[in-house]
């Protein structure tokens, strides 16, 4: 994973309460990137996506590249990299 999407992993995490939930990969990703088609930023794009895609339960812990992360959140950025590199 390159160092832009480690910085998009930061901020998404920063995004997510610690207690909200977990991401449905997919949903985020198909969210984010319709959002910056439409021309959102990144920031904004990252809120939307989030808040639609999130559901209730408790996130798997990793350790990616010597840190611990979100397992959901990983997923989510590495499907919305697939899904629309252009933007990531």
């Amino acid at each position: 994973m390159n160092n832009l999407l480690l910085v998009t992993l930061a901020t998404i995490s920063f995004a997510v309460p610690a207690s909200a939930g977990v991401l449905l990969p997919n949903l985020f990703a198909n969210e984010y990137c319709e959002m910056r088609e439409i021309g959102l930023s990144e920031e904004d794009a990252l809120k939307v996506a989030t808040r639609k895609s999130m559901i209730s339960g408790e996130p798997i812990k990793v350790r990616h590249n010597g840190e611990m992360v979100d397992e959901d959140v990983l997923r989510a950025l590495n499907a919305a990299y697939e899904l629309c590199p252009q933007h990531m």
